[in-house]
């Protein structure tokens, strides 16, 4: 029963996630405080809320001991009173026998026992988790897919245009924000929104097993992400993630670049899929997917990566913080956005299948025009050359900026919310 267990200092607790998570360890205790520590700094290491909600998946019994008694009354009040934690009961306490067993085995429990007038006790078991790793990471990673999409759609729809092979007015606008106010002047206030119901669609079951994947093929790999660099790691399991979610978000991608072309002659969104079915087949909605595949492996590779980079640096130990949270979704977002835009132009050539020589009379498309990746680059470079690959790029940044900062944002927010836990609390 008491079979590996650990001893540690203060200063050793900011690796235990990896003993834990590796599975060398399912026990330990702290002896405190050391003479030449501050009180301060001890209620810091101990009741830091998300220290002990971070770890509570990990630690089976966690023993902390004392022997300064205004230390100890100030972790019982303070430890109680929050509404992560519960009370045992007296008899649960009574029946206990690990705390004489930590005394008697530790050469420094004895030293403290024969020196000292007391020795107090806190133990911390982790009894309940409200929501499963999974149920958090499905619900979090769904609402953050709606949101970011949603929120960043009208840009998306002007680099779409932009990108098409069809000459649209947006080209003469000299920023993103200008195509969209063109856009609501000659078509109306909802023209940037047409498509934004598929690619929500799409996007909260995309991005809930987006998130998961992740989640779970980067535990696998690195075991945790605190104090340590797994950059290859994390860009594998990205890449993992990537080929589940554009396997969802593919057909939402077609649909929705259908309805934002100029000209489109779709009614609504029920209508666009139901003429590309019947006109082009089921192989229309993923006729892309290998070049959304080229294109998002390295892109959400690159994003998360240059993420958890600065989630290292920032934030070492993964603690929700939203101002990080924040610039780091941002700024790995817009440098994978950058780096992957002349493939961004090749899938959109082949999702609105939009010739030169549009079509401006309403029909809708009737065949395939562009019948791969290697057929859609060649006709990109025809038609505008090398800097053709580039088009859109700063609409395509400008969206990708906040849409991942909003993204990874949303999702630590209900991450952190949803993980909700009750520990339960021995005060001996």
């Amino acid at each position: 029963m008491y079979d590996n267990v650990c001893c540690l200092r203060t200063n050793a607790m900011k690796y235990l996630p990896n003993y834990f998570n590796k599975g060398q360890l399912s026990k330990m205790f702290f002896l405190f405080p050391d003479p030449h520590f501050k009180k301060t700094k001890h209620k810091w290491r101990i009741i830091s809320s998300n220290l002990l909600s971070e770890y509570a998946y990990a630690l089976r019994h966690l023993y902390i001991v004392t022997d300064v008694e205004e230390l100890y009354e100030w972790m019982v009040s303070h430890i109680t009173a929050h509404e992560l934690f519960v009370r045992f009961s007296q008899t649960e306490m009574d029946d206990d026998q690990v705390v004489p067993l930590l005394f008697e085995s530790t050469e420094e429990g004895q030293k403290r026992i024969e020196t000292l007038r007391f020795v107090k006790c806190l133990s911390i078991n982790f009894i309940e988790c409200r929501n499963s790793a999974v149920e958090v990471h499905l619900s979090a990673g769904g609402i953050a897919g709606m949101a970011e999409h949603c929120v960043m759609f009208p840009l998306d729809s002007v680099k779409t245009r932009l990108q098409s092979l069809c000459p649209c007015p947006e080209t003469n606008c000299p920023t993103p924000v200008h195509g969209v106010a063109s856009m609501v002047k000659r078509e109306g206030w909802m023209r940037p929104l047409r498509g934004v119901n598929a690619v929500a669609a799409g996007a909260v079951p995309a991005h809930a097993l987006y998130f998961t994947a992740y989640e779970k093929m980067k535990s696998f790999l690195t075991g945790d992400t605190r104090g340590n660099s797994n950059t290859l790691s994390y860009g594998l399991a990205g890449a993992v993630a990537t080929t589940i979610h554009d396997l969802i978000m593919n057909p939402a991608e077609v649909v929705k670049q259908r309805m934002q072309m100029n000209y489109s002659p779709y009614g609504g969104s029920l209508e666009c899929v139901r003429c590309i079915y019947r006109n082009e087949g089921i192989s229309a909605f993923y006729r892309s997917y290998s070049t959304q595949l080229l294109m998002n492996v390295p892109f959400q590779s690159v994003h998360f990566m240059v993420y958890e980079f600065i989630q290292q640096a920032l934030n070492p130990e993964h603690a929700y913080n939203p101002k990080v949270h924040l610039v780091a979704g941002g700024l790995a977002g817009g440098l994978a956005a950058a780096m992957t835009t002349p493939l961004d132009c090749v899938k959109t050539v082949l999702n609105t299948q939009q010739t030169p020589n549009c079509l401006t009379n309403g029909q809708v498309v009737t065949k395939t025009t562009y019948q791969g990746i290697a057929h859609a680059i060649s006709s990109i470079y025809r038609s505008r050359g090398v800097l053709g690959f580039a088009r859109g790029v700063q609409a395509r940044v400008l969206y990708q900026i906040p849409a991942t900062a909003l993204s990874w944002s949303v999702y630590e927010l209900f991450k952190f919310v949803l993980s909700d836990q009750k520990i339960s609390v021995k005060i001996f």
